[in-house]
């Protein structure tokens, strides 16, 4: 905003220099970026529409020094009988425009208007039109309160209706353009059509000409969220919708309209018609907030008395009672003071921030590392150990690519830059998928991608964000070595399943297990759910072939999602034991079971069955087919036995493994092999 000097100090006694002046603006928080000819360029915060006038800068300035300011209270001769209503105003939108307010002014004379205010004009960079349009600008720029002229004579049936645009309505503004009005676009209307976009720009149809002869000057409050969807739909930025973006008091519309009128007035542009008609439809009270002054040296660091808080926030137009607590009642104009923390950063900038104490804190600062950070941190290194390579993708994407992998409806942005990029990732399978997809088409065969991130699960109130694990292999795991065979480690179901139990293992989780489960993109009979402590930890399998060519990946391809969270929940503490003192005894151990008995339950009953003598179970055979019965198949683990109290000799351990083929089958209905 351009701020000419002179015109600052008509309202308050500045016995500063003008660089003095825009130091002291500046280390308020209302930078001055430059000083050309007696004009400062002030660079305004989005949150602080008061200060877009010379008024309320003046405001700033005088509670800077502390001093009174001297506001303007324009004075209107009013009839002492009811005036005759001139215009009906009708808000059909209150959410959108809080009050309305007009006044009319006859005999009307347009010319130009006197040099002084001309000069202040061209000094706040806009160029003078004439003697009406002047003085809206020129009480704009005054009071931060945009104003409008309507040719009176113009307005079918003297109404003014505050609306939203009806579909294909058009209206053709002061600039000459044609523009197509969007519904979401408030407008303000007369009984037939169009003679304003509120807050932006008027109609050409009642614009005011040397032919107008009454005006009617508008002045009103729009909601700032309303007028910045407006302006930014229709290309558009004016020096009202500026300011009604940032905020305009909604105390301050029928002050606005007084002062136009009284300038009217003086220079005998218009004599002025009594009344004022005002639709207040949806009324703004002051806000009164309770400050603590113990909270607020604590955030400060400071030791103000509460006199000296009460003193400074006094000087800003603020009300203030009480002591301890401070009761501070907010004037409407300052709608960026909501919480007491606003009023604690008031009592800052205008005392001054180098008078807080210049103190280095004295905590250990020494950081650590999050929970996650921890475990993401061991799932990057075990899987980039076992020969996977980390991705990093984008957790906006394609709804078509998630289609492939996930039966769920994604979580949408409402306003979206693309179709490319317009769902949150509720999976990171889709995009690792994606990611294999892009160098496969770069000629890549052997494919093996993880990433940890991230997803977004819709939820009947919104959407849960959590942290995944996920991870893709196609190819050969460690294709293209020199001392390694084609075939080396290629990709299979089992490989992908011992690089989730590297991962699980590292993470100290035991007893997972792997239970069949139709997934959606996965291969019929080829993917698993991973069951942790009675909760679903995740999946994994081969994808579906359609899948698989869809995507236009160059083989089979296995994958596989994990819950983090649900892991470490189930990780059991690290324990240390010495090293054994005794040598292990090694055993297989063959038997028929069920077809459908998964493994890791036979390995469960010979880890109990084994009691303290079982170091471990290994599957190293299944089969099924010839010479065993329809429905079964034949299991063979080995077995690691040792003893923590003496070397076991081979009865022991016979013992021990007899005892275990007892319990297999009592508990399986195991039979030998």
């Amino acid at each position: 905003m351009r701020l000419p000097v002179e015109w600052l100090k008509e309202y308050v006694d500045l016995p500063l220099s003008d660089a003095e002046l825009a130091n002291m603006f500046t280390m308020s928080g209302s930078e001055v970026e430059g000083i050309h000819d007696g004009v400062f360029e002030v660079k305004v915060t989005p949150n602080r529409g008061d200060t877009l006038s010379v008024v309320g800068m003046a405001i700033e300035a005088a509670a800077l020094t502390r001093q009174q300011p001297r506001l303007p209270k324009p004075t209107v001769p009013e009839d002492a009988q009811p005036h005759q209503p001139f215009i009906t105003i009708r808000i059909d939108a209150p959410e959108l425009c809080a009050r309305y307010a007009a006044r009319l002014v006859a005999d009307v004379r347009i010319g130009p208007s006197p040099e002084w205010m001309q000069r202040r004009l061209i000094q706040a960079g806009m160029r003078p039109i004439n003697n009406v349009v002047d003085i809206t600008n020129y009480v704009m720029m005054e009071l931060g309160q945009p104003l409008h002229a309507f040719d009176y004579d113009l307005l079918a049936s003297k109404t003014i209706i505050v609306r939203t645009a009806a579909p294909g309505e058009e209206i053709t503004t002061l600039d000459g353009v044609q523009r197509q009005l969007h519904p979401e676009i408030l407008v303000i209307a007369d009984a037939e059509r169009p003679v304003a976009i509120a807050g932006i720009m008027g109609g050409a149809e009642t614009e005011v000409t040397d032919r107008t002869t009454r005006i009617l000057l508008e002045s009103a409050h729009f909601s700032p969220l309303c007028i910045r969807r407006g302006a930014k739909r229709l290309g558009m930025s004016t020096e009202a919708s500026f300011r009604f973006e940032r905020w305009v008091d909604p105390s301050g519309t029928v002050l606005a309209l007084d002062r136009a009128v009284e300038l009217m007035r003086e220079l005998g542009v218009a004599s002025v018609v009594p009344g004022v008609e005002d639709c207040y439809v949806r009324r703004y009270a002051p806000v009164t907030i309770t400050l603590r002054p113990e909270r607020c040296n604590a955030i400060l660091g400071t030791c103000f008395p509460p006199s000296f808080m009460a003193e400074t926030l006094s000087a800003l137009g603020l009300r203030v009672s009480g002591s301890a607590p401070l009761e501070v009642t907010v004037p409407t104009r300052r709608g960026d003071i909501q919480s007491e923390i606003d009023l604690i950063e008031e009592v800052a900038r205008i005392a001054g921030y180098d008078r807080i104490p210049f103190e280095l804190p004295h905590d250990n600062l020494i950081g650590r590392h999050s929970d996650w950070q921890l475990t993401s941190d061991l799932i990057r290194r075990v899987l980039a150990g076992a020969g996977l390579n980390e991705a990093v993708s984008h957790t906006l994407t394609d709804p078509a690519l998630v289609a492939h992998l996930y039966d769920g409806t994604p979580v949408r942005l409402r306003n979206p830059n693309s179709e490319e990029f317009s769902v949150l990732r509720p999976s990171l399978l889709p995009l690792l998928a994606g990611a294999a997809r892009l160098s496969a088409s770069r000629g890549a065969r052997d494919i093996a991608l993880f990433e940890v991130g991230r997803i977004f699960v819709p939820a009947p109130d919104g959407l849960v964000e959590r942290f995944s694990a996920a991870g893709l292999i196609t190819g050969s795991l460690m294709g293209g070595r020199w001392n390694m065979r084609p075939v080396a480690l290629q990709a299979d179901f089992y490989l992908c399943k011992g690089v989730v139990e590297d991962l699980l293992r590292s993470m100290n989780v035991a007893n997972a297990a792997f239970e069949p489960e139709r997934v959606h993109g996965f291969h019929p009979g080829r993917a698993a759910r991973i069951v942790v402590g009675g909760e679903r930890a995740g999946v994994m399998g081969q994808l579906h072939p359609e899948v698989r060519d869809a995507l236009e990946l160059p083989g089979d391809t296995y994958v596989f999602e994990l819950d983090p969270d649900v892991l470490t929940r189930h990780a059991n503490p690290r324990k240390y034991h010495p090293l054994p003192r005794f040598p292990a005894v090694q055993r297989d151990i063959a038997f028929v079971v069920d077809a459908h008995l998964p493994a890791a339950e036979a390995q469960r009953v010979i880890l109990d069955a084994g009691a303290q003598m079982v170091e471990s179970a290994t599957v190293f055979d299944a089969y099924q087919g010839e010479h065993l019965p329809e429905g079964k198949k034949s299991l063979a683990f080995s077995l690691v036995l040792r003893s923590q109290t003496g070397t076991l000799t081979d009865e022991a351990a016979e013992a021990v493994v007899d005892r275990i083929r007892a319990a297999l089958a009592t508990q399986l209905g195991a039979t030998p092999r």
